[in-house]
């Protein structure tokens, strides 16, 4: 509990504008135990493309946004209709632009969240900062945003950058508290991903990060950043909801990957506040 004592602090508060967090900001990672021993054995971080976040609005255009995109459209496509050239310049010029980059989402603050927990069921939550994530990837030089929540009506205009885009949800997501990681994929791994979807092989991958210190392992929904993984579990907090065997399976997981038994610690929602308090017999 010692690196949770050391850095809790107020997390960042939720806003209409996103923000680049501080190196020192506490992240945590919810996660189920299989994506938790896959994340160890591939030594990397998960970053999805967006439209494999979960939500079918990730990455949509708010309303000033869109007001450029008519006007462009337009010059772009002079013999269509304005709603026809607004669609068409959607296909051709932004999904393209959008799907350059992944995503991997982390949520902010050193507590822990019993919304986050009922997502995620009974595995674990990975604790680090912003800054040690940032060290182990340096190679991919990541981005970081605080994610703004705010609806598509007063969203201010991002001049079509897709970071900036996808640093915005609805406020009904206020609950997940995000920040975001954001990598840039290459022309090489845009393709490998697009022949993937293709042939719908899920499980390839068509770069090994022992062939490039560099190497991303595509696979259908996005790359696997390979990197220092040690270097940023700075905690491994168990859920709440966890069964005794689930409990012993982290423990002979982390054990397996030579993680020190010190970092694990019980979820605070599950501890008894009369717990040190003898009951009279």
């Amino acid at each position: 509990m010692v690196f949770l004592e050391s850095l809790r602090k107020e997390s960042p508060a939720v806003g209409a504008t996103p923000s680049t967090p501080a190196d020192e900001t506490v992240v945590s990672r919810y996660m189920d135990l299989a994506r938790f021993i896959v994340m160890l054995d591939n030594s990397g971080i998960f970053f999805a493309t967006p439209d494999r976040l979960g939500d079918a609005n990730e990455g949509k255009l708010g309303r000033e946004d869109q007001n450029v995109v008519f006007k462009k459209s337009k010059e772009k496509y002079p013999g269509l209709s304005e709603t026809q050239a607004f669609w068409i310049w959607l296909g051709d010029v932004w999904q393209p632009e959008l799907q350059s980059v992944a995503v991997s989402c982390w949520y902010a603050g050193a507590a822990e969240s019993h919304a986050m927990w009922r997502i995620y069921g009974a595995g674990v939550a990975i604790n680090s900062t912003v800054g040690d994530i940032k060290a182990a990837f340096s190679q991919f030089n990541p981005e970081v945003r605080n994610v703004a929540y705010e609806a598509f009506e007063s969203r201010p205009a991002t001049d079509l950058n897709p970071l900036k885009v996808l640093s915005y949800k609805s406020p009904g997501f206020e609950h997940e508290r995000e920040v975001r990681f954001f990598i840039r994929l290459t022309t090489d791994n845009l393709a490998s991903l697009q022949s993937l979807r293709e042939i719908k092989r899920d499980s390839d991958r068509y770069i090994w990060a022992s062939e490039s210190t560099n190497a991303l392992s595509v696979r259908s929904g996005g790359v696997i950043a390979h990197g220092n993984i040690s270097a940023i579990i700075k905690g491994v907090v168990i859920s709440p909801t966890a069964r005794i065997w689930e409990r012993d399976a982290v423990y002979a997981i982390i054990s397996k990957f030579g993680i020190d038994q010190k970092v694990v610690y019980d979820s605070s929602l599950a501890l008894d506040p009369y717990g040190d308090i003898p009951f009279p017999l």
